[in-house]
């Protein structure tokens, strides 16, 4: 209701997968969860490698699962974002929360930057 039928209409019209290329034609696939259901979340496990087996991209971010990883296998870099204001993870009673800088380099490669950040607790309990 606080967003109104125009902003939840926007929300609902945005695609489940978001792909961009950069000037140097590499490739960032952006998704909520993983590229086999948007719906579960990726982890970094022993399966990581099978549900990442389709991406033709250099770099996947991803989120759902709450739990901020970053990983290459092979060409490609793996990056779940994690979340702001729903980590499960907490310090001293404030959420952590994860944010990432992905970033092209001139010797052909993608790096990700993980940072972690603390949500207070009354952001979190507004965002959640």
């Amino acid at each position: 209701e606080a967003l109104g039928e125009i902003g939840c209409r926007k929300l609902a019209e945005l695609p489940v997968t978001a792909v961009v290329s950069l000037e140097d034609t590499s490739g960032v696939m952006v998704m909520h969860g993983s590229p086999n259901d948007d719906l579960r979340g990726l982890l970094d496990d022993e399966h990581l490698d099978d549900e990442v087996a389709c991406v033709a991209e250099d770099v996947l971010v991803v989120g759902a699962s709450h739990r901020g990883f970053e990983r290459r296998l092979g060409q490609l870099l793996v990056i779940n974002a994690g979340s702001v204001g729903m980590s499960p993870m907490r310090v001293q009673g404030e959420r952590a929360a994860h944010a990432v800088l992905v970033q092209p380099f001139s010797d052909g490669l993608v790096r990700a930057f993980a940072r972690d950040l603390l949500v207070p607790a009354a952001a979190a309990r507004r965002a959640g």
